[in-house]
């Protein structure tokens, strides 16, 4: 867990160029069942869409900000326009909805349609960029704790290097096994990384690697990146940025959200 004085510090704005942020949050939630996908459940009241937001607003460096959704939510949203709209300013929608006042003050500028596939979800959320901002931030709604440091760090790294991830060791001992379930190895958990979001790019870069490997499933945005032949960087990332997945990771949801709203150190 990160200190309290790492938590307070600010990197300089100049280290960090104008960037674009996206947050994916188009899944249908099929690991937690249920009528309402994972992204708009509350969390203490307040959705984990929102929640993931909140970790983004007032940093002065992210020019623009995109949420992916999914094609019904957006159709709810976009009262008086045409149904299968596949993007929307935000300015433009009359609709009363709590949720579109909260993503206007938390300076959201677009919402977009996202697609069968995670990827696909990104790639719309990249075409609907207008800024020319010089780096991306992809981030998933389901994780609600993201922090500023966590944030900063990831994209000077970014800025530095092309692209960046956060990532944390793995706590259990991994083991691969064959088609029995037999172990074939032990792998050293000093060579593994569990990987968060946000992840950061070079905007040009990231388009270009969607464009050309779209017919390639991969999981996150820096394996798009791998398949490029680029690097991609590792910076820690923070224990508490947790993806909820399940049902079983809302309990250690509400332990973070206590600690950190009950002040016992500085959130960022």
């Amino acid at each position: 867990m990160a200190t309290p004085l790492l938590r307070r510090y600010r990197a300089p704005m100049s280290a960090i160029p104008s960037s674009t942020l996206i947050v994916v949050a188009a899944g249908n939630s099929q690991r937690m069942g249920g009528a309402t996908p994972k992204q708009f459940m509350e969390l203490d009241g307040r959705s984990l869409l929102l929640r993931s937001l909140d970790a983004f607003a007032d940093i002065p460096w992210i020019t623009e900000r995109i949420v992916v959704l999914p094609q019904a939510t957006l159709d709810a949203l976009a009262t008086g326009k045409r149904p299968n709209t596949d993007r929307i300013e935000l300015t433009s929608i009359q609709s009363p909805s709590p949720m579109v006042a909260e993503m206007r003050r938390l300076g959201v500028s677009i919402l977009c349609a996202g697609g069968a596939r995670r990827q696909d979800s990104v790639y719309a959320g990249m075409c609907a960029v207008q800024n020319s901002s010089t780096l991306v931030l992809i981030h998933d709604a389901a994780r609600p704790f993201a922090t500023r440091m966590l944030i900063e760090r990831v994209a000077i790294k970014a800025a530095e290097s092309g692209a960046a991830i956060p990532g944390i060791m793995p706590r259990d001992t991994i083991k691969t096994v064959d088609a029995q379930g037999r172990v074939t190895r032990t792998i050293e958990r000093k060579d593994l990384r569990c990987i968060q979001t946000p992840q950061a790019f070079t905007f040009s870069d990231l388009l270009a690697a969607h464009r050309r490997y779209r017919h390639v499933d991969v999981t996150d945005d820096a394996a798009m990146y791998e398949l490029a032949a680029r690097p991609v960087p590792v910076v820690e990332g923070d224990e508490e940025n947790i993806k909820i997945t399940g049902w079983a990771d809302i309990p250690h949801a509400q332990a973070i959200l206590r600690v950190r709203e009950g002040g016992s150190h500085e959130q960022a």
